[in-house]
Order: structure tokens, then C-alpha cells, then sequence
């Protein structure tokens, strides 16, 4: 089997995350929520935009491998638990001293996810783990690729 380029596991990382965004976007009846979710579009792309398409899994890859066995936790009970309790605000502050104006959106998303999350049916929250799955597989093997 052919092993991927650090680009072409970037691409499907990205992928994934839009797709992910674009599940979030159509439950979403809120304009504030809507607001948030297009800022977030934003940034992506101003990120990719301005350090390349690698930006994105560069910047993320630390955090799926630092959360692995939480992201992997095979009780579900346990997984959601600690989704539904981490206070983003607090991890958010160990990667990040100072907390600027234009990054409090994050916490509000997050708290629209959890939200969306928690009336999701079972289907489509395995459909959303299997796709944070993935996200991990691609960082691991991202920074496999880039000795990063």
C-alpha cells in the first residue's frame, strides 16, 4: 500500500473538518450560531490562506494526538462525559495565556456543539466520533510524515 503525501493527508484532514463544520451548519437554527460557524470558515481559510493548506492539521495534529485516548475511550459513557464536561475555557488558557476578543467565539461554539451534540440521535453522534476518529488517524500520520 502506497503511503500518502504529508499534502494529501493534509487535504483529507481539511476535508473532514469541513465536513464536519457543514454538519453543524444544517442543525443550526440560530443566527448567532450561524455568525460563529461562519467565522470559523473564516479563519480556516485565512489561516490556509496565509501559511498554506498544511496550516490547518499543523495547528491541530498536537491536540488530537494530546487527547488521543480520551478520542479513542471505547465507553462511550466515559467519551461523552468528558466532551460534555471539559471546560474548553481552562485548556483553551494552558496552550494560550491570554484570551483575546476575537477568540471568545470558540467558547460560545463550543458550547453550541455540546448543545447540538447532546439532541443528536446515536447515529449521528458514532458518525461524528468516526470522523473525529479519522481526524486523529490523519494527525498521527501527518506528523509521522513530517517528523514534526
Amino acid at each position: 500500500m502506497e503511503q500518502d503525501s504529508p499534502k494529501v493527508v493534509s487535504s483529507k484532514f481539511n476535508t473532514i473538518v469541513n465536513e464536519l463544520i457543514s454538519m453543524l451548519e444544517r442543525r443550526t437554527r440560530s443566527e448567532l450560531e450561524m455568525s460563529n460557524l461562519d467565522r470559523l470558515r473564516k479563519r480556516i481559510r485565512l489561516l490556509k490562506s496565509t501559511l498554506g493548506d498544511e496550516a490547518l492539521i499543523q495547528a491541530s495534529a498536537s491536540f488530537f494526538v494530546k487527547y488521543s485516548e480520551m478520542i479513542l475511550e471505547p465507553d462511550v459513557s466515559k467519551r461523552e462525559e468528558y466532551f460534555m464536561n471539559t471546560d474548553v475555557r481552562a485548556e483553551y488558557l494552558k496552550h494560550c495565556p491570554v484570551i483575546s476578543k476575537q477568540d471568545e467565539f470558540v467558547f460560545s461554539m463550543c458550547d453550541s456543539i455540546r448543545s447540538h451534540y447532546k439532541r443528536a440521535e446515536a447515529a449521528e453522534r458514532d458518525t461524528v466520533h468516526s470522523k473525529v476518529v479519522t481526524l486523529l488517524r490523519h494527525s498521527v500520520e501527518y506528523k509521522m510524515l513530517t517528523g514534526t
